[in-house]
């Protein structure tokens, strides 16, 4: 078996699919928070780089980040799986057809249909 790739490493480091995270890739360089750069031996190899703004964004202050890194070890623990079950148990129904159409009110909320 050859050695992955780096794209398809950074696919299964986050648990996401090679064309998703081309579309994510996509999505940044066309908002401007990272480069490409294609490489001059082999234009077929790609990479990426943060642009400024790129590096602006993740660099800035997170409140959200902030007040849950504040919050005592086992909380964070509970927190971080209660999401995993969550997303886990949503991919779930996603993929066996049961799951429930969602909407955005007009505050922007997203509220589930029953």
């Amino acid at each position: 078996m050859s050695p992955l790739n780096p794209l398809s490493r950074a696919c299964d480091g986050s648990g996401t699919t090679r064309g998703t995270m081309s579309q994510t890739l996509k999505a940044l360089v066309r908002k401007g928070y990272a480069a490409e750069r294609r490489q001059k031996s082999d234009q077929r190899s790609i990479s990426y780089e943060l642009t400024e703004a790129g590096v602006a964004a993740v660099t800035e202050p997170n409140p959200t980040a902030d007040a849950i890194g504040s919050l005592p070890a086992g909380v964070q623990t509970a927190l971080r799986d209660g999401l995993l079950q969550s997303l886990r148990q949503a991919l779930a129904a996603t993929r066996s057809g049961n799951a429930r159409p969602a909407h955005i009110t007009r505050r922007k909320r997203l509220t589930l249909l029953a």
